[in-house]
């Protein structure tokens, strides 16, 4: 008996997707449980650049650092600047959806954005500001005012 060949594309099609689906899926941690960190690098006074991840930040400047050598806290009068190494490639989709005018969805998406990465206080200014500019994209101006 002879399997068509689409029944054999489709089942390589799965076997390939399969594993890239599961590791995508393991990449966001479950609801409750531990929360998304950032690759950074933090300039310290006198310019000395140190790379570790971004485990959490905190209203009054103070930032929790996964480095090479340690867990440590930097407060705010220890670092100078804090930079991401790379953007989150959701903000290149929600920029996308602003610029065609998808206005409803572009502001559902700053929102997760920001939903995702507020506890980190490195994104949340430009998740806002997109989100205001959705907004105002929908004549909501007062909401608009709100994110700001």
């Amino acid at each position: 008996m002879r399997i068509p060949l689409t029944l054999c594309a489709l089942v390589l099609a799965g076997l390939v997707a399969a594993p890239a689906a599961r590791a995508l899926e393991d990449a966001k941690p479950p609801s409750g449980e531990a929360r998304v960190t950032v690759p950074v690098v933090l300039v310290l006074p006198g310019g000395q650049r140190l790379e570790g991840t971004l485990l959490e930040g905190s209203k009054d400047g103070s930032l929790k650092v996964k480095t090479s050598y340690a867990e440590q806290t930097f407060e705010r009068k220890d670092w100078v600047q804090v930079s991401a190494r790379q953007r989150p490639t959701e903000f290149t989709i929600a920029e996308q959806l602003l610029q065609s005018k998808r206005y409803k969805a572009a502001a559902g998406k700053y929102q997760a954005i920001y939903d995702t990465y507020e506890h980190l206080y490195i994104f949340g200014a430009d998740a806002l500001d997109g989100k205001g500019q959705a907004l105002m994209g929908l004549d909501s101006y007062k909401k608009a005012l709100e994110a700001y």
